[in-house]
């Protein structure tokens, strides 16, 4: 559209501006604080006017909060735990001293969950249905008004303004909410007007279902529809409770009545119906009753009652008469100034009479002066200055014909002073001249002949030159049309930076793992990017893009820290980064970095719109735990080796310090030829030689037992401990061991002569600290438990006391320290099971009661699978 069309499009049209919400005034924080817990969303007609019958009884004297949770359109299995996880986030257990809730859903949530957010907080309630002792039950204590619905009455006014109506289809969502309604509708009207047929007006959706409702109409007015709830479409969306109405109507072209003040719009007649003003206005007054100390509410059912309407222009256009039905009144019945003022009005009519007698003979006289001017007006001029003062090009021309009618050209008339400097021609040069003179043939010949033979518009785009112009064109009639044009090419340009920059902007937000955001503080809407969906595993149906949504997903452990944490922190520096846990639709638990910067913000500094992303780092997090435990190691394996070193040191020490003093004694025994003592020490520095030798082939054995296990290898267990009882049978023997052996098929996988040199210990350390029993006894058993192999090498010798149960895995640590041996076996053992994957510990009860050593190796995988 050219500016010029916009500017004559401007005078016919309504200017629509932007609405603009103010954020609410601060409110006194002494004053009680009360909840309304609304069971479906504001834009509801209902909740509205519930709230506002609220709001009226209670303006002034407390700080009411309201919470809506929704229901109608938010469906999901979880929708109400995340709900509640939300509102317990915003609000703590002391938040209020009174809970109101609407209808039936916020009646049950709090039943369900008001122990838990507001434990011992007085409920009211208001616009409940279908009330019975178990419902009162789920909620002890709580009072308020019912919702009594005179389903009835209104099913008697259809039948008294349509007395062929023998149908009446009963309109409602079909959700469990209203299944209820629906029965108590059914209820009352069978046993008021038993001949009137009921029939199910909820089907795939709301239009199909109206169409569905006209086709079971027979004879006209035979059939009527009751509109009891909210109805949702065939995409499952609920339609404003002003609409309903006017599409059941139109679709169906049956009347429609209505029993709730929500509803009753044009084309519905009427009924008797409860108003949610009134519902929320009384549950109002009660809480402030409560507040002020009175007694413990109870159960109205009688305090609101249904108010008769009938809608005064649907039933003048009806023409079902003048008069509303007995016990009904008319709203919005215009009365007359005639009603009014009966005499007045005979008398205005009478000087109206003579007014108008007097002005036509003075129009006559008028008319007669001034015929001759007007028709000496030049009207070309006076159009030409009209045309002259368009502020875009226009042009009029008329189309050339040839002989046998076929247009071949047309001629420009007239244009105005805008029409060269567009075009780039000189001045006026173009009128009078044919086209193919102009531009150098007929352009859009064929358009043009179609709009004028049509007396039609049509309008595009046109590139001529270096410049694209916005062209409409006008039948005018008789071979006649006009044309306008418009440079638009600065327009076309930023339009197509304008696209450039929006699809740089989607790629790079495609190409991004980040989440982009973007969140209106005051309303509570989020926009997300498609990542975030993938990121948390939900679809949009699941997780709607709101505050409220993002809060309940957030981890509970750090909902604390994490809702609410942009009010708090972002005024301080406008930007901020936070780390918090998610719960995707898997369960699976996210870290995420949440940065954001305030794009808006109040006079007061807080923030009104804020734009961030979101970043996964659940990967960086575990890489950081990961490092963490290996600092850990590192640090305790630097202990082990100080501690190692230290031990090496000191029991390195003693057989150089013997074989050292005894070399002395050898100079003195050779000095004095005493070759007894000379023989006698010489053993000793064999001896010291002998334990020096042992020691370092254990420490050997030790250094080689921390490297890597070798390509590990399936073995049966059994065959692997039989061979180390072979190892150490010649001890066994001398000791007059018993061997009590039970280990069933266990496959292990690993470093096979690792493992072997772990059970050859753990046997040898049992055959050692046997101590002097008659009869000693080493038993090894085995079993699989949750994919491990579990070994106990037992002994019935000395035992050990239950402070050294951990410290016999110490390095050079030993029970008995007369006893044979480095010290170093359980240290071995115990480093060539945790280099398997498994764990091993000592069990006892006591000196003298013998000993256990339990393994746990890892089972090797089933065959097939390594």
């Amino acid at each position: 559209m050219t500016g010029g069309l916009l500017a004559i499009a401007a005078m016919f049209s309504p200017a629509l501006g932007p609405l603009e919400v103010e954020p609410p005034a601060p409110v006194p924080v002494d004053r009680p604080t009360v909840l309304a817990l609304h069971s479906y969303a504001l834009d509801f007609a209902w909740t509205r006017s519930v709230d506002d019958g609220i709001e009226a009884a209670l303006d002034g004297k407390v700080t009411l909060v309201r919470e809506f949770l929704d229901a109608k359109r938010s469906t999901a299995p979880d929708y109400l735990d995340r709900v509640e996880r939300a509102i317990a986030a915003r609000h703590g257990p002391d938040a209020f001293d009174a809970v109101i809730v609407s209808d039936n859903v916020a009646y049950e949530f709090m039943a369900e969950r008001g122990g838990r957010l507001f434990p011992g907080v007085p409920v009211v309630f208001c616009g409940i249905n279908d009330w019975s002792p178990e419902l009162a039950a789920r909620l002890p204590g709580a009072g308020g008004v019912v919702e009594i619905v005179d389903y009835a009455g209104t099913a008697r006014l259809a039948l008294e303004l349509f007395p062929g109506l023998r149908r009446l289809v009963l309109f409602g969502d079909g959700s469990s909410g209203e299944r209820g309604t629906e029965a108590d509708a059914r209820r009352q009207i069978a046993a008021a007007l038993p001949d009137l047929e009921l029939v199910p007006g909820s089907g795939a959706g709301l239009f199909e279902a109206a169409e569905a409702a006209g086709f079971r109409g027979g004879a006209e007015g035979d059939s009527a529809i009751l509109l009891l709830s909210y109805v949702k479409d065939g995409e499952g969306r609920v339609w404003p409770a002003g609409d309903i109405a006017n599409i059941l109507a139109e679709k169906s072209g049956l009347p429609v009545f209505t029993s709730h003040d929500a509803f009753f719009a044009p084309p519905a007649i009427g009924g008797s119906m409860v108003r949610g003003h009134d519902q929320g206005r009384r549950a109002g007054e009660i809480a402030g009753a409560l507040l002020e100390g009175a007694a413990a509410p109870r159960v109205e059912t009688e305090g609101t009652p249904p108010v008769r309407l009938v809608d005064w222009y649907v039933y003048q256009s009806r023409r079902l008469g003048v008069r509303p039905p007995e016990g009904y009144e008319f709203r919005g019945e215009p009365v007359s100034f005639a009603r009014r003022e009966p005499k007045a009005t005979w008398f205005a009519a009478g000087a109206l009479v003579v007014a108008v007698a007097a002005l036509f003979l003075l129009y006559r006289l008028w008319n007669r002066s001034v015929e001759a001017r007007i028709e000496a007006l030049d009207a070309a001029a006076r159009f030409r200055a009209m045309f002259d003062s368009l502020p875009i090009g226009a042009a009029m021309h008329r189309l050339v014909r040839d002989a046998e009618g076929k247009p071949t050209n047309y001629r420009i008339l007239q244009v105005n002073p805008a029409f060269g400097p567009i075009l780039g021609l000189p001045g006026s040069s173009a009128e009078g001249r044919l086209a193919s003179e102009v531009y150098g043939g007929a352009v859009l010949l064929e358009r043009y002949a179609r709009v004028a033979a049509t007396l039609s518009h049509e309008g595009f785009e046109l590139e001529f030159g270096k410049q694209t112009l916005q062209v409409s064109s006008y039948g005018t009639g008789d071979d006649g049309f006009v044309t306008m044009f418009e440079d638009i090419s600065e327009r076309k340009e930023a339009e197509r930076r304008l696209a450039a920059a929006e699809e740089r902007y989607r790629l790079a937000v495609e190409a991004t793992e980040d989440v982009i955001w973007d969140w209106h503080v005051a309303s509570g809407d989020f926009t997300f990017s498609p990542r975030w969906y993938e990121m948390t595993g939900y679809s949009e149906a699941e997780l709607p893009p709101s505050y409220d949504s993002w809060a309940a997903i957030v981890h509970p452990d750090d909902a604390a820290k994490t809702i609410g944490y942009a009010r708090r922190k972002a005024p301080d520096g406008r930007r901020y980064v936070h780390e918090y846990r998610i719960l995707t639709r898997d369960r699976r638990e996210l870290w995420i970095e949440e940065r954001g910067r305030v794009v808006e913000a109040d006079a007061s500094g807080r923030p009104r719109r804020v734009i961030g992303s979101f970043t996964d780092v659940s990967a960086r997090r575990r890489m950081l735990d990961e490092i963490n435990r290996n600092a850990g190691e590192l640090s305790r394996k630097n202990e082990e080796l100080e501690r190692f070193a230290y031990t090496i040191s000191h029991d390195l020490k003693s057989p150089l310090i013997t074989i050292k003093g005894f070399l002395t004694f050898l100079e003195k025994d050779f000095a004095a030829g005493n070759a007894e003592r000379f023989a006698k020490d010489l053993a000793r520095i064999g001896g010291a030689a002998d334990r020096m030798q042992e020691l370092l082939s254990d420490i050997l054995e030790f250094s080689r037992a921390g490297r890597d296990p070798g390509p590990p290898k399936r073995f049966p267990a059994r065959d692997l401990i039989e061979e180390a009882l072979e190892n150490l049978a010649e001890g066994i023997r001398r000791r007059g061991a018993k061997v009590e052996l039970e280990v069933p098929g266990l496959e292990l996988s690993g470093d096979r002569t690792r493992i072997l040199e772990l059970f050859q210990n753990l046997l040898e350390n049992a055959l050692k600290y046997s101590g002097e029993r008659p009869d000693p006894v080493v038993a090894v058993r085995g079993y699989a438990s949750g994919g491990m192999a579990r070994f106990r090498v037992e002994d019935n010798g000395i035992g050990i006391e239950g402070e050294y149960l951990e410290n016999v895995f110490g390095l050079f640590n030993k029970l008995d320290p007369k006893s044979e041996g480095t010290g170093l076996g359980l240290a071995l053992a115990r480093r060539i099971v945790e280099q398997h994957g498994g764990r091993i510990r000592a069990e006892s009860e006591g000196p003298g009661k013998g000993s256990a050593f339990v393994v746990e190796l890892p089972l090797a995988p089933p065959a097939g699978t390594e």
